[in-house]
């Protein structure tokens, strides 16, 4: 769509893989989501909407539906040869229209910088909650106490049609994950287990390397098992995992007001840090 003779509003092809890789390297304002998919891996799911001016993209906004009635701001770049709020409403006006059109409900974010925050906020984001990270230090087993007993294994590449069914039972659709976004944080784990009964898989978790340690990216029981002591078992089980890791440091991250996940990994020996990412979200 034209919208003067030198700026068009587009969508993003595979054809501009490499100025978008460019433009997040270099791009004055850059907003990527926190999850196992890298950006440049959302082009192809619209809607990724980009502003090209004489062949030279300068910026370009993913929202790619996952699950399908959830969408995610998974990217919002933009050059410094354009303005910020301008380069947002001119993305965000077709954007939108494309996710109505898609029967998306809410679009949300994790905004970790004050100007994307403030973007959102004057465009009638509200601020649902916060994400925390809690963290544990070289784990001492011996200031836990014994689990109950549990099937525990690793996990395999044919458990994760079960384990997405896991994860969506477990979580509401904000927060729940789809069947490539688990694949994805498995092919990415250096630890993954499932607890199962003689009904099939009752719940999971995947840990994934940092930088500084590792991460525990997922954690999920299912209902019908819950407060039955499995989320514990598989965080002891973990932690029994790397207790002979030199300098180990596990993280994991919750919301703010989801006090049930707080308990268990306090439970577990987990401490809360003093960073937290405020999520947001658009309600159509």
């Amino acid at each position: 769509m034209i919208i003067d003779e030198q700026i068009k509003i587009r969508e993003i092809t595979p054809q501009d893989k490499t100025q978008l890789a460019n433009l997040i390297h270099f791009g004055t304002y850059v907003h990527r989501h926190l999850d196992w998919r890298p950006p440049l891996d959302w082009i192809g799911h619209p809607p990724f909407t980009g502003i090209e001016s004489r062949g030279k993209l300068l910026a370009a906004l993913s929202c790619a539906p996952d699950p399908a009635e959830i969408a995610w701001i998974r990217l919002f770049v933009i050059s410094s040869q354009f303005g910020q709020t301008n380069a947002w409403r001119k993305l965000w006006d077709t954007t939108k229209q494309q996710l109505i059109a898609e029967k998306v409900s809410i679009l949300a974010a994790i905004p970790l910088q004050k100007w994307f925050r403030t973007l959102l906020e004057d465009h009638n984001f509200q601020n649902l909650n916060n994400v925390i990270s809690m963290a544990l230090d070289n784990p001492d087993m011996s200031l836990l106490a014994k689990p109950k007993p549990t099937n525990i294994r690793p996990m395999q590449s044919n458990d994760l049609e079960e384990v997405a069914i896991v994860d969506k039972s477990a979580f509401e659709p904000l927060w729940s994950n789809s069947r490539i976004l688990l694949e994805l944080a498995f092919e990415q784990a250096i630890y993954a287990t499932v607890a199962y009964d003689d009904a099939g898989i009752t719940a999971y978790q995947i840990t994934t390397p940092t930088q500084y340690g590792s991460h525990l990216g997922r954690l999920a029981v299912h209902p019908r098992v819950q407060e039955k002591g499995i989320g514990y078992a598989l965080l002891y089980n973990l932690q029994d995992h790397f207790k002979n890791e030199y300098d180990f440091r596990l993280s994991v991250n919750t919301q703010d007001d989801n006090h049930r996940s707080i308990g268990l990994y306090t439970k577990a020996g987990f401490t809360q840090t003093t960073e937290f990412f405020p999520v947001y979200q658009y309600i159509f």
